[in-house]
């Protein structure tokens, strides 16, 4: 199958930021992975940013 296999999109709304992923089974059978790991990574963006901005 030709195309797109992932789709991430982002969006801003109301103080909030929110992602979507959206990907083909075959391709990619363990994306909820990918939806975890980028919450981690957020937490951690977070986390070096408040750590920044105290120092």
């Amino acid at each position: 199958q030709h195309g797109q296999a992932l789709n991430i999109t982002c969006l801003s709304y109301a103080g909030k930021l929110n992602f979507g992923f959206t990907g083909a089974r075959d391709a990619l059978p363990h994306m909820q992975r990918l939806a975890v790991y980028t919450g981690e990574a957020l937490d951690e963006l977070e986390a070096a940013v408040k750590a920044a901005i105290a120092a």
